[in-house]
């Protein structure tokens, strides 16, 4: 007798009893073992075939096919461009050297004037040790010289940590520290930010000639980014030059990215909604217009109107501020949304504001799954305005499964977690195992998959409706929020006893804004706190208000009760309103 067994997917109730009425007219027995998120079923039998048809029984029963498989998985694809995209911005400058690449208020840059200030940053990089695999800080605006630093980072083998200039100098010193970085780039106005940063001007003006060996492959790490932690502190996510070559090959190809594509890039390099306007264009001869400044309106109005853009990747809640303004914009060929929930009358208005020759796509991806991983053309004829546009399905080589909270994959319908599983999925947390084994984790067949915390559902078209989160984790234009971090900023304040942050509907425009509670124990200023805030978070993580409360409401069952929460940040607003008028 030969022991045969099968993981199945999720802790099942009953299963005992419902593997013996499976297998009780075969006259064969199955030992169970149930563990975290899967089942383990073992049969004995020496016929092989036999014990493969009674697995199969089980496995129908307990997780059936058609839930398990969906064909908007089948995504394998070879890619179209070999390598990682060091070598492909190599190879297409070599083909269009003088292609003018950026543009923007510093003048024209080409391709091979980029190439060979990436050149010199790296022969620089390398000089002072840097070498495949280090981690570089990157610490720059959306200028010449910051996008010369990123690729010479990855040209010199390294992966490049985005540092936004905005933010307060201690937490981007920590962040620089907590990822182990061995040197760091910035451009002169910031240098003294990070410890022993080195200007970027200074390396650039030595012009350094020849192009250094690449090193890279796709295991690499490419890039490091940071996002909110719910532990309090930001993740560091490890990205490598597979997972970023992977979404790029498939980005070019959907997008419909060509030599006459112009992106704007106005977020900041730090936020990874802006590699689709670094990297699609710079690798089939595209163009990029730096856009400085932050986007108010004036500066969306000049860059619709004046950049020369064909192609744009932004928030919905841009998207949205674009259709309020009115604004029009003409020989734009795809506009991508992403990195928040996009509504239908958002997504009408945006095709109405762009025309209709114009491609209206919503992309959905964590920053641990690389931009993005799933897409989805919007259609006027067939999305309402009154509910949001599908997420849709996976891309190349990704695949998506939805299971429910014990590990089983769900009905078509129904509600489950997005877990992502594929090529585009990160390395992990860098430097949190224990964070990384929670978030990435290994299904029943071995696949390894991101646990994304995002719920959705599988509608009749085959495709992803998107169902809210199962935590507290916000999005707010675009930017990942865990409420846990703010909370715990607030609290390393000496007078803050307790402190609690959330999200609270914004009636307005239906998305949600960051409200934040305190209990002290001596009086403070509700500003001082915001200051004291202001001092250790980035701005969009900055609540516009700090309630003082003599203590927390709570429920029945002693957590903090959000609804009363909500109710007195609604009722705080609304007489600060009154007050104005």
């Amino acid at each position: 007798m030969t022991a045969h067994r099968r993981l199945i997917a999720g802790r099942h109730e009953d299963v005992t009893a419902r593997v013996a009425r499976v297998l009780g007219r075969t006259g064969h027995r199955a030992d169970v073992v149930t563990h975290d998120r899967h089942t383990e079923i073992t049969v004995e039998t020496t016929d092989e075939p036999a014990a493969k048809r009674l697995l199969d029984l089980v496995e129908e029963e307990l997780s059936p096919r058609a839930w398990r498989e969906w064909p908007a998985n089948d995504t394998d694809r070879a890619p179209a461009r070999a390598g990682t995209v060091v070598h492909q911005f190599l190879e297409q400058a070599g083909r269009t050297p003088e292609a003018v690449l950026l543009t923007g208020p510093e003048g024209d840059v080409t391709y091979a004037e980029l190439a060979g200030m990436a050149s010199t940053v790296a022969g620089e990089l390398r000089d002072r040790g840097v070498t495949a695999g280090s981690a570089v800080g990157l610490l720059a605006g959306r200028t010449v010289a910051g996008l010369a630093g990123l690729w010479g980072v990855l040209l010199a083998g390294a992966a490049y940590l985005p540092l936004d200039p905005t933010q307060p100098p201690a937490r981007l010193a920590a962040l620089a520290a907590d990822a182990g970085v061995s040197a760091c780039l910035a451009e002169r106005a910031h240098a003294g930010t990070v410890p022993g940063a080195i200007a970027l001007e200074t390396v650039l003006a030595r012009h350094s000639s020849g192009t250094p060996a690449v090193t890279t492959g796709a295991q690499d790490p490419a890039y490091l980014i940071y996002t909110s932690g719910s532990t309090g502190r930001p993740k560091c996510v490890e990205v490598t030059h597979g997972n970023l070559s992977t979404f790029t090959d498939w980005a070019i190809r959907v997008y419909g990215v060509h030599p006459g594509t112009r992106f704007p890039l106005f977020t900041s390099l730090a936020f990874d909604l802006s590699n689709t306007a670094v990297f699609l264009p710079a690798l089939t001869g595209g163009s990029v217009a730096l856009v400085p400044g932050e986007l108010d309106h004036l500066v969306l109005r000049n860059m619709l109107a004046r950049s020369g853009s064909t192609a744009l990747k932004l928030t919905p809640t841009h998207l949205d501020l674009i259709g309020r303004l009115g604004l029009r914009a003409e020989g734009y060929e795809a506009v991508i949304a992403g990195g928040e929930l996009l509504r239908g009358d958002v997504a009408h208005r945006a095709q109405r504001a762009f025309g209709a020759g114009c491609r209206i796509f919503n992309e959905y991806g964590p920053t641990e799954t690389t931009v993005g991983c799933m897409t989805r053309l919007f259609d006027p004829d067939r999305d309402s305005e009154h509910t949001s546009v599908p997420i849709g399905v996976p891309t190349d080589n990704t695949r998506i499964h939805l299971l429910d909270e014990a590990g089983r994959f769900v009905q078509p319908g129904a509600v489950g977690e997005i877990h992502i599983a594929g090529a585009q999925v990160a390395t992990g947390y860098r430097g949190e195992p224990e964070l990384t084994r929670d978030r990435f984790v290994q299904l029943a067949d071995g696949t390894r998959a991101y646990r994304s915390g995002d719920l959705a559902r599988l509608l009749p078209s085959g495709e992803l409706e998107s169902a809210g989160r199962d935590d507290e984790q916000l999005k707010i234009n675009g930017y990942r929020i865990e409420p846990a971090e703010i909370a715990h900023a607030l609290e390393q304040h000496p007078a803050v006893v307790h402190a609690h942050a959330m999200g609270v509907a914004r009636a307005a425009t239906g998305g949600k804004a960051l409200a934040a509670f305190a209990v002290l124990a001596e009086p403070v200023e509700p500003e001082e706190l915001l200051d004291h805030l202001r001092q250790l978070l980035p701005g969009y993580q900055v609540p516009s208000t700090v309630l003082v409360l003599p203590e927390l409401p709570t429920t029945h069952n002693g957590k903090i009760d959000g609804h009363a929460l909500a109710a007195l940040a609604t009722l705080a607003a609304e007489s600060s309103r009154g007050a104005a008028r």
